[in-house]
């Protein structure tokens, strides 16, 4: 074999080690790009169910025209997970939420205990109707909240 091409082969066969080290890299980068997207979306994906539960139970609250015991359940469900996703300001909204449709349900228990002509009912009903409001314009505000939590950027 004539000594030119001996040394393209060497050339070539030097060449093959980094040549394939370079091919693995890229391949093992575009394997933690690709990971790293899935767990963006994963999250997303468990956030947008608590943004989802939370609208279903403010929804259900306005449905219902009261904030009922049986509502609390799914919402405990939907919301149990908020501190491994969300930060600080977003749990205590969720956990006001919370508060404020137990306060709003007790009102409602305490109104029905309450005669008619009696003096505390209306202060009672005002109270609630107070609790009853602020739960029904969280609904637009549910998602400003939650706005920052649900970008895919």
């Amino acid at each position: 074999m004539a000594p030119i091409f001996r040394d393209v082969i060497d050339i070539l066969s030097a060449l093959t080690t980094p040549v394939t080290a370079g091919i693995a890299t890229l391949i093992a980068y575009r394997q933690y790009k690709t990971d790293q997207l899935r767990l963006r979306h994963e999250g997303y994906e468990r956030r947008v169910a608590v943004f989802r539960g939370v609208l279903e139970h403010l929804s259900a609250i306005l449905r219902h025209g009261k904030a009922t015991l049986e509502l609390l359940p799914d919402y405990v469900k939907a919301t149990s997970e908020k501190e491994f996703l969300f930060g600080a300001d977003l749990c205590a909204y969720l956990d006001e939420i919370y508060r404020r449709t137990v306060e709003a349900w007790r009102l409602d228990e305490e109104n029905r205990t309450i005669p008619v002509g009696d003096l505390r009912k209306a202060a009672v009903v005002n109270q609630e109707a107070a609790q009853f409001e602020w739960l029904l314009l969280q609904i637009p505000e549910v998602r400003t909240r939650f706005a920052p939590y649900l970008r895919l950027e």
